[in-house]
């Protein structure tokens, strides 16, 4: 999946992807909070960006 539609996706599921770093296989994306979750370059299903959204959720609340 691209940058741009990564973060258009969790947009729609109200999650703030601040910046993408692109590894080898897998998406560095940054939160609000400066922390970052993994996500796969491959994502092509809606369950993955559902478990991409509560692995972030889970981080931006641990943050507070």
């Amino acid at each position: 999946m691209k940058p741009k539609k990564l973060i258009k996706e969790m947009e729609k599921r109200n999650i703030t992807i601040t910046r993408i770093d692109r590894t080898k296989r897998h998406y560095k994306c940054y939160l609000t909070n400066g922390r970052f979750v993994i996500a796969s370059c491959s994502a092509s299903d809606h369950r993955e960006l559902n478990n991409l959204a509560g692995c972030a959720r889970k981080e931006l609340r641990n943050c507070e």
